[in-house]
Order: C-alpha cells, then sequence, then structure tokens
C-alpha cells in the first residue's frame, strides 16, 4: 500500500496557526516520526509536501497532484492548528477513494 505525506502549509504563503510554535515548524517535525512509523510497518510512504507555492490551494493542489502520480493508496495532510491559549492536539486528515 503506497501512502502519501504532506506537511500542512508553506512558509512564503500560507504559515499556518500561531501557538506555542508555528504550525509549519511542528508539522514538519512530528511529520517526518509519521513517515517513519509507517514505514516501520511495512508501507511504502511518500513525502508530497512541495518545495515551494504560491498559495495555500496551489500548495495543496501540488501535494495532491504528486500523490496521484505515484499511485497512492492514501493522502495524509498533516496540521497542528487549534490554539486558545490552551492546546487542544493536532489533526490529521487523511482521504482515499478506496474501498479497501
Amino acid at each position: 500500500m503506497k501512502i502519501a505525506v504532506r506537511f500542512g502549509h508553506m512558509k512564503n504563503c500560507d504559515f499556518g496557526a500561531l501557538g506555542i510554535r508555528p504550525e509549519y515548524d511542528l508539522v514538519r517535525e512530528y511529520g517526518f516520526y509519521i513517515i517513519s512509523g509507517l514505514q516501520k510497518l511495512g508501507y511504502e510512504v511518500y513525502n508530497v509536501t512541495p518545495e515551494s507555492a504560491n498559495t495555500m490551494a496551489d500548495s495543496l493542489m501540488k501535494g495532491v497532484s504528486k500523490a496521484n502520480k505515484l499511485g497512492c493508496n492514501y493522502f495524509i495532510s498533516c496540521h497542528a492548528n487549534f490554539y486558545d491559549g490552551k492546546e487542544h492536539g493536532s489533526e490529521v486528515i487523511y482521504f482515499t477513494d478506496s474501498l479497501e
């Protein structure tokens, strides 16, 4: 099974939420643990985070396009975006059109 992982947000156009630490930095730190953990479980995992993008939509489109070209079964987009003075964890959004 092929899994695409995209680290949410881009430094130049959509930095993400600010809290204890900037979301951009945080997801790039924990995202590698997701990739490593899935690889240890035997999955074929690809980091589809684009090198650059002009807008948030452009960033997402580039990640999804790369995942589709690689034939990935799952697409995981990593975020950590809820902070109102207290941390509320993080979210991982995934999508598949597979019926597996």
